[in-house]
C-alpha cells in the first residue's frame, strides 16, 4: 500500500488532515444524504471523492505551508480537480461539475472574484497554465490516492495527461457559461457532506445517525385545558395554519402535524433556547439528534459525543430549533444557500409566532415560504393573531385546499380571558385594585413607561405591603 500522508488538505494550523482521509470521509457523509434524499449514491460518491482532488497540486500544497507572493495568479483547488473528469463516464461529467466546481465559490461574478469564469475572463490561457504548474509530478499523486479509496476503474497505473486535463477545463467551462440559473441539488449535497466532514474531523463515528425522522408520537397526548391537543390531524391535508392564543397546545399540535424532520423556528433567541429545552425534555429519551441554532449556541453532549460546537449548523438533524434568520438564505440566494436548502428539502417546517415579525421580516418569510413550498417541504405557521393581509398570502402560495386550517370558537376563546388591564394616569388611582388583587391574592404585574417611575412605585408598594412578595426588573 502506498503511502500519501504527505498530501495535506488542510494546513498544519487547521488540524493537518491528509487529503486521503479527508476526501474518504466526505464520501462516506455523501453517501448518507444521497440515500436519504432519493439520489444515485454512485454520482455522490465519485463526486465526494474527486472535488478536492486538485489538492494534490504542488502549487496548492506550497501554500499550506507558506502564503503566496502576490504576484502569482489566484489558485482554486477546484479548477485543478476538474482535470480528472475524465475518470468518470461522460453521463455524469455535468452533475461532477455542479458539485467541484463551486463548492466554495461561485462560478461567475463571486465576491471574491475568483470563480471559474471570473478567472477565465480576466487571465484567460494563463490562468489554465498556471494551476496545470508541474502537472505531470502530482497527477500521479492524486491517482494514486484515487486509486486507495477505490474510485471506480481506477489503478495507480491510470494515466490522466495535461491534454486529459485541458480538455476537461473547457468543458467544464463550456459547461457553466450555458448552465441555466437555479439551485443546484448536487452542489448542496457535496457543501453539507463537506461542511460536516471538515468540523467533525477525527470524530466522525461519533456524529448521531443524520437524517433520521424523529418519533413525536409523545405530542399526540390530550388534556383538556389544551383545546388544541382535542383536535385531530387531517393526513389528507399537507400544511397547517393554527390560529390560537397562548397556552392552547399550538406546540404540541404543530409539532404532531410532522411527519419527518422538523425545523422548529421561532421569532427570539430567548423562545429557541426556552424550546429546545422544552423539546429536548419531552423528546431526549427518543430522538437522538437535537440541536439548537444561533449565533453562540452550543452544543453540549455527553462524553460519549463531540464535545464541541461543531454541527449544530450541519445538515442532518432530526430536529433542529432556529430563528428564521439562519434560513434567510434561501429567500436571497446568497453564498451556502444550496446546503441549507438541500437540508431542508421535504422537511416539516414550522414557523411558531409568525405575528411578531417586522413588515420587512415577514417580506422575507414569505419569500421563504414560497422557496420550502416549491422544494417539497410541509410548513406549518403557528400565530396568536395576524393580519388578515398576511394570512391570505400564505394561504395563497400554500395553497388553501392543501392546508388544515385550524381556530378555535369564540366560545373556547372565552376561556383564555385570564388577565385584567388597567390603565391609569396616576398610581393611586389604581389602590383600590391593588388592595383587591392583594386581598384574593392573586398575581400583578405593574408596567411603567419609566425607570425612575418604577422605582418609586416600588418603594411604595413595599410600604404599604411589607408582607407581599415583591421582584423589580430592571
Amino acid at each position: 500500500m502506498n503511502n500519501y500522508n504527505h498530501i495535506l488538505a488542510k494546513s498544519v494550523e487547521n488540524g493537518a488532515t491528509t487529503l486521503e482521509s479527508h476526501l474518504e470521509s466526505v464520501a462516506d457523509f455523501a453517501v448518507v444524504a444521497a440515500r436519504y434524499a432519493g439520489m444515485d449514491t454512485e454520482v455522490a460518491l465519485q463526486g465526494a471523492l474527486l472535488h478536492d482532488i486538485g489538492k494534490a497540486s504542488v502549487v496548492f500544497q506550497k501554500r499550506l505551508r507558506s502564503k503566496p507572493s502576490p504576484l502569482e495568479l489566484p489558485f482554486r483547488h477546484e479548477i485543478a480537480s476538474l482535470f480528472f473528469l475524465k475518470l468518470v463516464s461522460p453521463d455524469l461529467q455535468p452533475f461532477m461539475i455542479d458539485m467541484i466546481v463551486a463548492h466554495h465559490k461561485s462560478i461567475y461574478k463571486d465576491v471574491s472574484g475568483t470563480g471559474i469564469i471570473d478567472l477565465e475572463n480576466e487571465y484567460e490561457e494563463d490562468i489554465l497554465q498556471f494551476h496545470l504548474s508541474d502537472f505531470s509530478l502530482w497527477a500521479s499523486e492524486a491517482i494514486g490516492i484515487l486509486a486507495e479509496l477505490k474510485f471506480p476503474g481506477v489503478t495507480h497505473e491510470t494515466v490522466i495527461t495535461e491534454e486529459d486535463a485541458r480538455e476537461a477545463y473547457y468543458f467544464a467551462l463550456d459547461h457553466c457559461r450555458k448552465r441555466q440559473k437555479g439551485w443546484s441539488q448536487w452542489k448542496g449535497l457535496l457543501m453539507g457532506a463537506d461542511h460536516i466532514a471538515s468540523a467533525v474531523g477525527d470524530f466522525k463515528e461519533k456524529v448521531p445517525a443524520l437524517f433520521a425522522d424523529p418519533d413525536v408520537s409523545f405530542y399526540n397526548r390530550k388534556g383538556e385545558l389544551y383545546p388544541l391537543s382535542l383536535i385531530d390531524s387531517d393526513g389528507t391535508k399537507k400544511h397547517t395554519f393554527v390560529k390560537a392564543p397562548t397556552g392552547a397546545g399550538k406546540t404540541d399540535f404543530l409539532i404532531k402535524r410532522c411527519r419527518g424532520r422538523i425545523f422548529y423556528t421561532l421569532p427570539f433567541q430567548a423562545s429557541i433556547n426556552a424550546m429546545y429545552e422544552r423539546i429536548l425534555h419531552d423528546l431526549g429519551d427518543h430522538v437522538e439528534d437535537i440541536r439548537l441554532l444561533h449565533s453562540i449556541s452550543q452544543l453540549l453532549i455527553g462524553e460519549e459525543r463531540i464535545t464541541e460546537k461543531v454541527i449544530q449548523d450541519k445538515f442532518g438533524a432530526s430536529i433542529k430549533v432556529l430563528t428564521p434568520h439562519q434560513l434567510a438564505s434561501i429567500a436571497f440566494g446568497i453564498r451556502g444557500y444550496e446546503s441549507v436548502l438541500f437540508d431542508l428539502q421535504g422537511c416539516d417546517i414550522i414557523l411558531d409566532e409568525i405575528h411578531t415579525y417586522s413588515d420587512i421580516m415577514q417580506a422575507i418569510v414569505l419569500k421563504m415560504i414560497e422557496v420550502l413550498n416549491h422544494v417539497g417541504c410541509r410548513i406549518h405557521v403557528g400565530t396568536a393573531t395576524i393580519p388578515s393581509a398576511l394570512e391570505k398570502e400564505i394561504l395563497e402560495i400554500l395553497g388553501k385546499e392543501q392546508v388544515q386550517y385550524v381556530q378555535l370558537s369564540d366560545e373556547v376563546l372565552t376561556l383564555f380571558n385570564r388577565h385584567e388591564i388597567y390603565k391609569a394616569e396616576a398610581f393611586t388611582d389604581l389602590l383600590p385594585v391593588l388592595q383587591q388583587a392583594v386581598e384574593q391574592e392573586k398575581k400583578i404585574l405593574i408596567v411603567c413607561n419609566r425607570v425612575a417611575n418604577a422605582q418609586v412605585i416600588f418603594e411604595q408598594i413595599e410600604e404599604l405591603y411589607p408582607k407581599t412578595k415583591k421582584d423589580a426588573d430592571p
